[in-house]
């Protein structure tokens, strides 16, 4: 955990109580470079029969350990979709 300390007011020796919560689940994930942090639905490229289409995705969960974000509707597992270069 990382607490911020600007105005210098924690010292040495401090110590927390907390709680952490946390979930597992099946997801469409993609590298979350691919997306600004700022809201939650977004468009990108998908490719269905040799031809790029944009479809709009909802995003969820957030992992900045893995850099990855997970998509909740728009595309299914197995669909490629175009980042990148590659996205026209």
């Amino acid at each position: 955990m990382d607490v911020p300390n600007t105005r210098g007011q924690l010292v040495a020796g401090l110590f927390a109580e907390g709680r952490v919560t946390s979930e597992r689940r099946q997801a469409i994930v993609v590298p979350a470079t691919r997306w600004t942090p700022s809201g939650r639905t977004r468009g990108c490229f998908a490719c269905a029969d040799g031809k790029a289409e944009r479809v709009t995705v909802q995003l969820g969960a957030r992992d900045d350990r893995s850099e990855r974000i997970e998509i909740r509707s728009g595309v299914a597992a197995g669909d490629v979709l175009l980042i990148g270069a590659a996205a026209p």
